[in-house]
């Protein structure tokens, strides 16, 4: 049998890898970890630093052992420190105690990674405090600082140290605060987790925007709303909303004192008690940022169901008035746990109540209202609406 030739030939191309182009190199990448692309491409070649710059810019070292661990610390030492942009470290990694270890190999530190943006520290111990911290005014690019804190054994001295980290005044805290000038620092991005709830000291800070902290009470709130002037958007978990004292409220009497006027979005979870903080009270925590736009927050209760039920907290009016007054809000999101009942103590999600507000010329509101997850009324009206009706649920 005659098998008939093909009336096109083909033809194979053979190239080598230095000639494939950037989008198959890249593919090629997304098949290996980061350890493994930066011990085989990185010096090849000028076109081969460009095409795995990622892997240089952003290094994360938590799933590295202790070789890889090491070997990455020399190519950022020798190669190509200078192009490292983030950085995420950890002491839950396989190389134990990762963020003693990587500043023993980095040193000095600002001068080896001078262009350092965002900074990322995983089970961060309160005995490493003076390791890293005090970088944040010598490291002249960064922006972003996230530390998740364990195992702290002295809350008075970590709570003392972030205080004064905040207060853009200070260099930092090894036992002697260290004054600066105001315009060196560039941090905009702070998360501090796993604190323990702080009780915080006036404060004032110029370069925050976006801030995740742990707070005790009120009062340590309403020190963020009046000393951060640029802060947009802010994540706070608090141990208690509670009364303020009275000399955070004659601060406020003073219109001048209040410096969070670009607070657009806040979130927050904390502890409460309706009958000791009247919804009225909460509201006028809610006036000292005025300009807010998205609003989400969980109310948790040690008190049963039924005397939430017979709070102003799920009054729908008390709700709706609250959008009326914030003049920007556009998305409220609140849930209210409680104790389902006195003998199981199990908590749920008592009450939700969301509100989406519009912003066109006829300015409208709509409110839903959620009972054990289940939706119990929808109402939408208009704000120059007067005649609705209170909604309380039991």
């Amino acid at each position: 049998m005659h098998h008939k030739q093909s009336s096109s030939s083909e033809k194979i191309v053979c190239m080598s890898f230095e000639q494939l182009p950037d989008e198959i190199l890249l593919i090629i990448c997304s098949y290996l970890s980061p350890f493994h692309i930066i011990k085989t491409f990185n010096d090849l070649n000028y076109r081969l630093n460009c095409t795995i710059n990622q892997y240089r810019q952003n290094i994360d070292l938590r799933s590295l052992n202790l070789r890889q661990f090491y070997f990455f610390c020399k190519m950022i030492r020798f190669r190509f420190g200078n192009n490292v942009r983030s950085i995420i470290l950890s002491n839950s990694a396989p190389t134990v105690r990762q963020l003693i270890l990587f500043r023993k190999q980095i040193e000095p530190f600002a001068h080896i990674l001078p262009n350092l943006e965002r900074l990322t520290l995983m089970d961060h111990y309160d005995d490493e405090l003076d390791l890293y911290l005090p970088l944040i005014s010598i490291l002249k690019n960064l922006k972003e600082l996230k530390i998740n804190f364990i195992k702290n054994k002295n809350e008075t001295i970590l709570c003392s140290f972030i205080t004064q980290m905040l207060t853009d005044n200070f260099i930092y805290f090894d036992h002697t605060p260290k004054r600066r000038r105001r315009n060196a620092l560039t941090l905009e991005k702070l998360s501090l987790t796993g604190a323990g709830y702080l009780k915080l000291t006036p404060l004032y800070n110029e370069t925050i925007t976006n801030l995740t902290i742990e707070i005790e009470n009120t009062d340590d709130l309403i020190i963020i709303f009046t000393g951060f002037d640029c802060l947009q958007y802010l994540n706070v978990n608090m141990k208690q909303l509670t009364v303020l004292s009275s000399n955070l409220c004659n601060v406020l009497c003073n219109p001048r004192k209040i410096q969070c006027l670009s607070l657009i979005d806040f979130r927050f979870q904390a502890g409460f008690h309706p009958e000791i903080l009247s919804f009225n009270q909460f509201t006028s925590i809610l006036h000292n940022i005025p300009n807010l736009q998205n609003l989400s927050c969980t109310l948790k209760s040690e008190t049963n169901q039924k005397e939430v039920a017979n709070s102003d907290y799920i009054n729908i009016d008390k709700w709706r008035n609250l959008c009326v007054e914030l003049h920007d809000l556009i998305d409220l999101d609140c849930s209210i746990k409680c104790i389902l009942n006195s003998s199981s103590g199990s908590e749920t999600d008592f009450v939700r109540i969301i509100a989406n507000i519009s912003r066109t010329s006829i300015r409208s509101i709509n409110i839903q209202l959620y009972n054990n997850n289940e939706n119990t009324n929808h109402m939408k009206h208009d704000v120059s609406d007067l005649q609705l009706k209170s909604l309380v649920l039991f």
